[in-house]
């Protein structure tokens, strides 16, 4: 009965542990790794920057309370370590140049809830192949996606239902 009880306790335990990485992965990376402020309206968080050293960045929905509404202008930019970003339904916009130069960046996850893709976004994301288009996006602005050559056909068709003009490199 004891050796029951005991296997018992384990297994709730490593269930127990295991959900709670489950937890931590969904809430996504710590404040503390961001350079961020509220919008105007002081309703939202705008994320200015990125200082963490994480390869894969799942952006929270929330900091200090506030969702996170947009991605500034330059928020990751030049970020060459960047492999993949998780993006989550609290955020509307994309930034001009959000992502310009992130030459590793290779899958981004957008989820429903995003309207716009602001110019230049991910201006030269060369190694991009995996970009998902949710249908909440109203609006891809202008060479949002411009030299990302990698960019799988799927992707490419997602991208030029709404931006019939994206040019994806110069060829």
């Amino acid at each position: 009965m004891m050796k029951l009880f005991k296997k018992m306790a384990l297994v709730a335990l490593s269930l127990a542990f295991i959900f709670a990485l489950a937890g931590c992965s969904a809430k996504g990376e710590p404040a503390e790794n961001f350079n961020y402020g509220k919008n105007a309206e002081e309703d939202g968080i705008i994320i200015r920057g990125y200082k963490g050293e994480n390869t894969e960045i799942v952006i929270p929905e929330k900091i200090d309370g506030l969702p996170v509404v947009t991605l500034n202008d330059r928020a990751f930019a030049e970020n060459t370590d960047l492999v993949k970003i998780t993006i989550p339904k609290t955020v509307e916009e994309i930034g001009s140049f959000a992502f310009t130069g992130c030459s590793a960046l290779e899958d981004v996850v957008l989820s429903e809830g995003l309207l716009v893709i602001k110019s230049s976004a991910f201006v030269g994301c060369s190694a991009l192949v995996n970009i998902n288009i949710p249908e909440s996006v109203e609006e891809i602005e202008a060479g949002a996606f411009m030299l990302c050559t990698s960019l799988s056909e799927e992707s490419k068709e997602a991208i030029l239902a709404l931006s019939p003009n994206e040019m994806f490199s110069f060829d």
